[in-house]
């Protein structure tokens, strides 16, 4: 069982060229140089950061002290016979997966040790440690899909901005040719 869901595709259509959707991306985001005298923590202003080289790509947008789940969109662009069809992943950041298994592991921890006083106390019925047990395990398997349904609106966001920027759309044509 994997402890992240599984990441959510998108897939965009532009009559743009590859070069020229490439060109119009870095026009509109900022790149992400981490700045730690920032309100956001990044260089620039505009509303999305990222990086693109060559035909690959990677976008995020910018929170300003929010405490949203950071969320990412990796693709690449994929030449087509006319345009340019836009592929990528949104998946959370690498330094949240990372957060996220050190806070299970101190918590998983915390809660044996509980379970184990719990249930070394004659006074104490032991389905009270069972209780605990379960609400932990429970929140720890619910924890990354509430994080992945607090990420919609950025997805939502980022595929707006690709959209707008790249003249984009979805377009059911764009798996073939």
């Amino acid at each position: 069982m994997k402890l992240f869901p599984q990441l959510r595709r998108l897939v965009l259509y532009s009559n743009l060229g590859p070069d020229e959707c490439a060109r119009r991306l870095l026009e509109c985001i900022d790149i992400e140089r981490f700045t730690p005298f920032s309100f956001s923590g990044y260089q620039g202003s505009k509303s999305f950061l990222g990086r693109v080289n060559e035909r690959r790509f990677r976008v995020r947008q910018r929170t300003y002290g929010r405490q949203d789940v950071p969320i990412a969109l990796s693709g690449e662009f994929l030449p087509r016979k006319r345009g340019t069809l836009v592929t990528g992943v949104f998946d959370l950041e690498p330094i949240a997966k990372i957060a996220a298994c050190l806070i299970f592991a101190v918590g998983g921890v915390s809660a044996a040790f509980i379970v184990k006083v719990l249930l070394a106390r004659p006074t104490i019925s032991p389905w009270i440690a069972v209780i605990c047990a379960c609400t932990y395990i429970t929140l720890a398997l619910l924890a990354p899909n509430t994080a992945r349904a607090l990420s919609l609106d950025q997805e939502r966001s980022i595929t707006d901005f690709l959209c707008t920027a790249l003249e984009a759309g979805e377009d059911s044509t764009a798996y073939t040719a």
